[in-house]
């Protein structure tokens, strides 16, 4: 019986692949979100709604902008089939943009920025974090398995290479939209950019150049450190919500780091740079925070690693390894004390002979 209707069942063809998600699908995606404040609760909600026809002129010129650079098509293309959506913010604050690689979705401002070739630059930069995810497999959504160390070095990274790809996105589109130079002109990304043009045209060279310029971009280092401790500690608070003791475990090699988040194929960087102190220093502050979260998380759990990496990174303030200026505070602790020490002995050795010398001139009167 199960024969014969196995040999007459109609067996079911496969399913054919779904279509190759384009820029019309990536154009279809857009929402807003806006804020709409209720007089009489006082309170302030925020809502979303469908595009105004204006809007969806605005996301069509700024895709006609982005593909007009050999790179582009590709970079919308590739975005649209991983699934992201993009969104317009009207309400936050003085934000250009975000990715978010967790819920698929690019957020812009367009009312922060001065005309549309300055939003394409940033949704250049913003559809660089979602390949940067893609590559990854997910890494710039949840790092926490990594230590610390190695979390800061991949985020750097992956916020240095989107400013690379937009700083070369820019200088691409300068003759015919001269305007993005007042988005991008004033940050030394570009101006690196710029400057190796200008010498060697080797577009590979100028994109290391910007690359490595965003580390020593003084103006974005505390908002960024801060930045990267929100985000690490975020997740090691998921994963302790979670009973999960497997944070801080694995460890990243840097050309790994160049792998996951470097999306142009002729950029290359040495691997070696990513420790160096120009790109592998940390505020003392930022130590402090670290090393809480650090113990925090291993008192939680037996088998917790207790993470020390970020002896490894080099101190803003000194130029020093972290762990060689923890073993100078602990010799210096060391020495105070024995200091204290000797000064209390000396104490009561003057103390005891200031009280022989009482005694004796109180019996020879």
């Amino acid at each position: 019986m199960s024969f014969f209707s196995d040999l007459f069942k109609k067996k079911s063809s496969p399913l054919p692949p779904a279509p190759k998600k384009t820029r019309t699908d990536l154009e279809g995606s857009l929402f807003v979100r806006y804020e709409e404040q209720d007089g009489k609760l006082n309170s302030v909600f925020i809502k979303d709604r469908p595009p105004q026809s204006e809007e969806k002129k605005i996301l069509n010129d700024i895709f006609d902008i982005i593909e007009s650079v050999p790179e582009g098509k590709k970079l919308i293309t590739d975005v649209a089939c991983a699934g992201y959506k993009i969104h317009f913010d009207t309400f936050r604050g003085a934000s250009a943009g975000s990715c978010n690689p967790g819920e698929k979705r690019i957020m812009l401002c367009p009312a922060n920025h001065v005309n549309k070739a300055a939003i394409a630059a940033s949704l250049v930069h913003e559809m660089t974090h979602a390949m940067q995810d893609e590559r990854s497999e997910g890494l710039l959504r949840d790092c926490s398995a990594y230590n610390m160390a190695d979390q800061v070095k991949f985020l750097r990274a992956a916020e240095a290479s989107a400013w690379m790809e937009e700083a070369k996105f820019a200088y691409q589109i300068k003759e015919t939209h001269p305007e993005v130079l007042k988005h991008v002109e004033h940050v030394p990304m570009y101006q690196a950019f710029a400057a190796e043009m200008k010498r060697s045209e080797d577009v590979g060279k100028a994109g290391a150049a910007a690359f490595k310029s965003w580390y020593g971009y003084k103006e974005y280092q505390t908002g960024y450190e801060n930045q990267h401790i929100s985000i690490i500690k975020n997740r090691t608070y998921d994963r302790l919500k979670k009973q999960d003791s497997r944070a801080f475990r694995q460890s990243m090699p840097s050309e790994d780091v160049l792998k996951h988040t470097i999306i142009s194929e002729n950029v290359s960087i040495k691997s070696e740079f990513l420790t160096t102190p120009e790109a592998f220093s940390i505020s003392d502050d930022a130590v402090k925070s670290f090393k809480a979260i650090s113990k925090g998380y291993a008192a939680k759990f037996l088998t917790a690693v207790k993470d020390t990496s970020v002896g490894n990174m080099y101190s803003y303030e000194t130029g020093k390894l972290v762990s060689d200026i923890g073993t100078v505070l602990k010799k210096e602790e060391k020495n105070n004390a024995s200091v204290m020490s000797a000064l209390t002995t000396i104490s009561k050795t003057q103390a005891d002979k200031k009280a022989v010398l009482m005694a004796t001139k109180k019996h020879t009167r």
